[in-house]
C-alpha cells in the first residue's frame, strides 16, 4: 500500500482538520495515502467500505443493555462489539478497527463472575490504541474523572478524535451518549 521509502506518517491538527506529513528516505514525491481518521473518515474504510461497528469496553450489564438499545436508534443499525476486560480488547481490537465507526471506553472495570484475571482499566486500552493510527472517533464514558483525562490525553496526543460523556442520571446512555454519537456521525442524525 505504501512505497518502501516511507518510514512513518504522523497526523497533526490544524484548524480542526487533519493534515498529513510524510517523512521520506528518498527524494521522490509520493501522494499522501488516503487513510480515514477522525471525523473525516466516518462510515467508510480506506477502500470506501462502509463501516457499521461500534466497539465498547464496558463491564456493567445494565450499561451494556443500554448501549445495545441505543445502537438500535442509530439509522444505520450498527453492530455492537463488547469487551469486559482490557487485555481481551487489546488482543482483539486491531482486527475490528477497520470496520469500526466508533469506539467507546470505560475506565474502571470490575471482574466478571468466574474471571481468573484482573480486568485491567480503560487507560491500558487507550495507551495501546494511541500506538495505532487513528481510525474513528472515541467516546470516553467513565465516571472516573481523573483517569478519563489521562485516557483523553493519551489518545488526543496520538491524533485520535476524542469526546467525553459523563455517566450522569439514569438514562445517560439513551440521551447524552446517543446524542454525542449522532453528533459525531452526522449522517445518522
Amino acid at each position: 500500500m505504501f512505497p518502501n521509502c516511507w518510514n512513518r506518517w504522523k497526523p497533526c491538527w490544524k484548524r480542526n482538520e487533519i493534515r498529513r506529513t510524510i517523512r521520506r528516505r528518498c527524494g521522490e514525491t509520493h501522494p499522501a495515502p488516503r487513510l480515514r481518521t477522525g471525523v473525516e473518515g466516518l462510515g467508510r474504510g480506506v477502500d470506501g467500505v462502509n463501516n457499521n461497528l461500534i466497539l465498547i469496553l464496558e463491564d456493567n450489564a445494565e450499561r451494556i443493555e443500554g448501549f445495545q438499545r441505543a445502537a438500535t436508534q442509530i439509522s444505520t443499525r450498527p453492530t455492537v462489539k463488547i469487551w469486559h476486560d482490557a487485555q481481551t480488547m487489546i488482543d482483539e481490537v486491531k482486527m475490528f478497527l477497520p470496520e469500526a465507526m466508533l469506539v467507546s471506553l470505560d475506565h474502571d472495570l470490575n471482574p466478571q463472575p468466574g474471571a481468573e484475571r484482573d480486568p485491567g482499566t480503560g487507560l491500558e486500552v487507550a495507551e495501546f490504541m494511541a500506538k495505532l493510527p487513528p481510525a474513528c472517533p472515541i467516546i470516553l464514558h467513565s465516571s472516573n474523572f481523573e483517569r478519563v483525562w489521562s485516557m483523553h490525553n493519551e489518545l488526543t496526543h496520538a491524533g485520535w478524535h476524542v469526546e467525553r460523556v459523563g455517566p450522569i442520571g439514569q438514562d445517560w446512555i439513551e440521551t447524552s451518549w446517543l446524542n454525542k454519537v449522532r453528533n459525531l456521525l452526522p449522517k445518522n442524525k
